[in-house]
């Protein structure tokens, strides 16, 4: 919304699901297909945490929200898994 606060999230899913409907993407807004149950975790929420929050429920990112609800970030199974490779083995090579 207006003040950044965290109302739903359109992903993969919701966009092929609209697909499979037979909607028009060029003509369908964000909050008709969006997922409005957002699971969402804290800034100061551990990794563990997230990681149990990604793998628990099939997702793939989750969003990251401040004290007041405000969507500050994204953390996604991606960037975990690039941490920890970078930080055991080094630079990763990019292709």
């Amino acid at each position: 919304d207006k003040k950044n606060t965290l109302i739903g999230l359109v992903g993969e899913y919701d966009i092929l699901n609209a697909l499979r409907k037979g909607m028009n993407l060029r003509k369908t807004l964000a909050y008709e297909i969006m997922t409005q149950e957002v699971v969402s975790i804290k800034e100061d929420t551990m990794m563990a945490e997230v990681i149990d929050h990604l793998q628990s429920q099939h997702l793939i990112r989750v969003p990251v929200v401040d004290a007041q609800g405000k969507l500050i970030g994204l953390v996604a199974r991606r960037d975990i898994l690039g941490a920890y490779f970078e930080s055991t083995f080094g630079p990763l090579p990019s292709f």
